[in-house]
This record gives structure tokens, sequence and C-alpha cells, in this order.
């Protein structure tokens, strides 16, 4: 996209921030509380929940971003075909080693993927900052666990998270903000299961959800929709401070879709240009102006605006704040393995109750010396068991497509729906410098923008965290006795192990994938502006008035949400904006 024209809308701030999600829109707060004047662009629209709502309810396949109007200048990848939006031409699905696709889901809205996040709240291990030194894998943070422990306490008071001591979780020095949102029955049964099988029992989960009315909303009352979509807003998402941030002067624009930053002879960056779709479908060009520039754009989105950039406006041919030709590279998303079955008749287990994602885990490989041969894993029990929302209208369609009716249909449905249980396994995935995005040139989005390119592959090491997170969840479901209708139990072979990754063991029970709701790496953080893109504060080695944020700048992922971490860094290279605002 060229350049056509003079800005019809210029914005001018102290600080202007691409991305409104929960990095964004934390730093938009932050620095408004510090008397900066600062201005938020977003890609996509604001969200009315209420409008939200109504769209889940009437969607057939309710899917994560089913509640959601997607705007056609924003795209995102789909819910079920990434790839109208991720280029991966040499992807093959049954060969993880050699390249998997990569399903990394995210939304470009105001408040961002948050809105259709599980909500847990948590942090990453002191390992996960020191894996290279404890474990001869991957990369040591420039900083440590100890480092961020005072941000993560910020971000969980600012977001209210619920928790106690029995949370899977590394040690701290403050209590958490609310009480813990409780294990639900299924997490017990499973935890019983667990206890004779793995001899761990399941614990819960730091949630970013009341568990008591806090902060103007309400107590968490277990919906089955809030994965995608919490209707009562107990769930934190990023509007919370979207608003907050607005309330202390923040400039919110939605519907600016921004594709080319600008770099001034003295190399620091002078605008970013934007096409605005508030007014029609063309979008008028405009231009943000600011002292200081922060990218919030997620791990895909903005290694992709600063390759876009690339050779125009100042910007150097290899891209913006790229002399290290780290941009792009490192891409990480979670392996992630599903087992799904029934309980035994007459033991129904009663998923469906609770938060939908997890209230449940075994945590015990999250850290520990076995990171030396094998990838960090952790196993959550999905009160959504097979299907969120629509588990049992699924298994009511099936019901009736083998004749049942009346009272026998009804004792079906209550029956099979009563005994669902899915456990769900995420494995790190280390930073591997040929797992990337670039730009697909002659692929492009409805502007005539390059779409992400992606290479991703799973190497060894994480494939054996796989296999031993598999070879737990087929123990615990021995344990408990679960049937797969229609197959017979499936031993931890190295034949079936090569079929599970496959994808061909049958998929009702079965699935393997990567990256889902987690991305991260592509704008690595480090000391050394020869192999590193931004500094520990997250300031750009090449400009020094830009920032960028987010899970991008992460070396390692740990094999937990990584949300808590990314906003943490948030607030701490915020503060640090703030601090030296004078001398940008």
């Amino acid at each position: 996209m060229t350049i056509d024209g003079t800005p019809q809308e210029t914005i001018d701030a102290d600080v202007i921030i691409i991305g409104s999600g929960v990095v964004g829109s934390l730093m938009a707060w932050t620095l408004s509380s510090r008397g900066l004047n600062v201005a938020m662009l977003d890609a996509g629209a604001p969200v009315d929940r209420a409008t939200a709502i109504d769209r889940f309810k009437k969607n057939v396949g309710k899917e994560a971003n089913s509640p959601y109007q997607m705007m056609p200048w924003a795209p995102v990848p789909d819910d079920v075909d990434p790839y109208t939006y991720y280029v991966q031409p040499d992807h093959d699905s049954k060969n993880p080693r050699k390249q998997i696709g990569f399903k990394g889901f995210f939304m470009r809205l105001v408040g961002g993927t948050s809105w259709h996040w599980t909500g847990h709240a948590e942090r990453m291990f002191p390992g996960d900052f020191k894996t290279r030194t404890l474990y001869g894998h991957g990369v040591d943070w420039p900083l440590s666990y100890e480092d961020l422990q005072p941000y993560y306490h910020r971000v969980e008071e600012a977001w209210g998270v619920a928790g106690d001591a029995e949370c899977t979780a590394p040690p701290r020095d403050t209590p958490y903000p609310m009480p813990v949102v409780p294990r639900s029955y299924l997490d017990r049964q499973v935890g019983l299961a667990g206890l004779a099988s793995i001899g761990y029992d399941s614990k819960p989960v730091p949630h970013a959800r009341n568990s008591v009315p806090r902060a103007d909303r309400p107590q968490c009352c277990g919906n089955s929709s809030c994965l995608p979509i919490c209707p009562i807003g107990a769930k934190y998402d990023a509007s919370v401070h979207v608003a907050m941030a607005q309330t202390l002067g923040t400039q919110v624009h939605a519907n600016r879709v921004a594709f080319q930053v600008t770099v001034g002879k003295d190399q620091k960056v002078s605008g970013v240009y934007y096409k605005n779709f508030d007014n029609g479908a063309n979008g008028a060009l405009g231009l943000a102006r600011a002292k200081v520039y922060i990218l919030a754009t997620h791990a895909v989105e903005t290694p992709r605006l600063m390759l876009l950039s690339a050779g125009k406006n100042g910007v150097a041919a290899h891209g913006l704040s790229n002399s290290s030709d780290q941009v792009g590279r490192n891409l990480m998303g979670f392996g992630n393995t599903d087992t799904l079955g029934y309980a035994p008749k007459g033991q129904p287990v009663y998923p469906y109750r609770g938060p939908v994602s997890a209230t449940g885990n075994f945590g015990a490989w999250r850290d520990g010396d076995f990171r030396k041969d094998r990838a960090s894993m952790a196993l959550f029990i999905l009160n959504g068991a097979f299907k969120p929302a629509i588990g049992p209208l699924n298994e009511a369609q099936a019901a009736i497509g083998s004749g049942l009716l009346g009272s026998a249909l009804r004792d079906r449905i209550d029956d099979l729906t009563a005994r669902q249980v899915h456990i769900h396994g995420t494995i790190e995935v280390m930073s591997d410098p040929d797992n990337r995005i670039t730009l697909a040139r002659h692929e492009l989005d409805p502007l005539g923008l390059a779409r992400p390119k992606v290479n991703f592959r799973l190497d060894d090491y994480t494939l054996r965290g796989c296999r031993f997170t598999w070879e737990t969840q087929l123990k615990i479901f021995k344990a408990m006795g679960i049937e797969t209708p229609g197959m017979k139990p499936v031993e931890p072979t190295d034949a079936n192990f090569e079929k599970f990754i496959a994808n061909d063991l049958d998929p009702r029970y079965f699935g393997f994938s990567s990256g889902d709701a987690v991305i991260a790496g592509t704008v690595r953080m480090g000391v050394d502006a020869r192999t590193a893109v931004v500094d520990p504060w997250c300031r750009s080695f090449d400009h020094s008035n830009l920032f960028v944020v987010g899970t991008a700048n992460y070396l390692t992922t740990g094999s937990a949400s990584p949300s808590l971490t990314a906003a943490a860094l948030a607030i701490r290279a915020a503060d640090h904006i703030a601090d030296t605002f004078r001398d940008a």
C-alpha cells in the first residue's frame, strides 16, 4: 500500500499506542495516570457486550470468534480454517517435525483477544526465565522472576485475580486479591484418578475472574459461554482498562489500520500512517504523531507491520527495528494434546459447570530438572468438556440421528453429557529462528497488504514433552475407566504416538495441534542489539522512541497462559517510559 495524498486526519499525542488489548490498554491506563497525553489506535471495532452475546446465541457453530463482528479491513485467522489468513504453503499437517500447520488464533477488536481468552492468570515459573542455564535448552531472559514479581502483583490487583496457596503457581510474596475459584466436581473426580495413576491430585488455577464482587464487576456465576464471551463481565477483559484509560484522558481510535511506520533522519520514529474506516469502506488516510510510539498488536500483527514498513519513509530495507534480522523470527506457540471420552456408565462427572476453560489442572510438570530432557507441560481439565456451549446439543443431534425420540432421547442426552471428560495438554515450544513470520508478497488481504506467511515446526524436545503429556492423559483415563465408543483402548506405543501427532486417531477423542490461543516470540528481548530487537525495557535498539511490547518479546513461554507475564512487562515498560519521557 502506498501513501497517496495528504492525510485527512491527524492524531497528535505524547504517546501513540498501536493495539488496545491487555498490553496496550494497561499501558494507556498507566501512562495516562502519570499525566501523559495518550492516543490508542486499533484496527478493529469496539465491542458491545449485549450485541455480542446475542450474536453468539444465534450462531450455530459457537466457535471462539462467533460472538464478534470482524471488520473486513482487519482480517484474522478463521476459527475453523486459519489458512484463510495465514499463508503456509509448505505445511504438512501429518509431519510436525517437518512443518505443522500453525493455528494461532487472535482477534483485532478494541480489547483484543482478551474478549475470548480463558481468563487464566498464571505467572511463569522462575525456571522459565533461565532455561539455558538450568536445563541446557532455549535462551535465558535478561530479567528474572524476582524482577517481575512486583509487576505481577500490580497486574493481579488491576485485573482482579482469584487464587490461593493450593493453586499451581510459583512462590509469591503477596496474597491473591480474591478467594480462589473452586474446583468443579469434574476436577475432583479426575483428581482422584490422577492420585491413583500419576500420584498427583488436581489443583486449582489462578483466574482473572471475580470469585466475589469486585471493582463494579459481578461474581462469576458459572455461565457455560465464558469462553468465548462472559455474558456478565465477571471475567476480566481489556475493555475494562480501555474504559479506565479513557476516563483519564486517553483517546481511543477504533477502525484505524496502521500500515506504515516512518523514521526520521535522527533514526527516531516520526509517525504512523493508517487507514481510517470510521466513515466508509474506502479508508481515509491518517497520520499519528507523538514523542513516543508503542507497538502492541500481538506477536503476528506486530512483526507484520514492522516488515510492511521496510524500505519506505526512512525505514531501512530490512524492516523497522530489524538490524538484528530477528523481527518475525523465533515464533512460539504451544503444542496441544487433547484426549476425550466418557466416564463409565453410572459414574457421571457433570461437566459444563463453572468456568468452561478450566478450574482444575495437573501442574507438576511446569518446571523441574526433567526439562533437561523434555519440554514443560501442563494438563487442564476442561469444564467445557467436548464442546463449550453446544456439547449437549451435539449429543442430541447424534441421538436423533440414531433414531431416538421422547424419553429415550432425553435419557441418552442426560447420560452422555454428564459423563463427558476432556483433558487438554499444553507443551512449551522453545525459540527457533527458522520458526517465523514473514510476508506473503503475492497473497494479500482486503487492503492489498501482504498476509503473514508462517513457517513452523516442532523439534524433538517439544515432541518428547508431547509424548509424555499424551501418555499421562492416557494413564488418567485408564484409571477412570474412560470409554471411547467404537474404539479399543489406545495404548501409548511408538506407532500410536506417531498416529496421534499425525491426527490419524479418531478425531472424536484425540486431537493434536500447534499454536491455538498462544502466540509468542517474533520481536525478541535481549541485551545485545546484534541478536535482539528490544532491550529489557522493551525499547527498540534501533529507534530510541519506539517500544515493542507483548508476548512478541518472549524468549520462552513455559507451559501456561502467557497473558499475565505480557501484562507485567507492559506495566514495567510503561513506568520506564513515564520516568524517561523528558529524555525521549
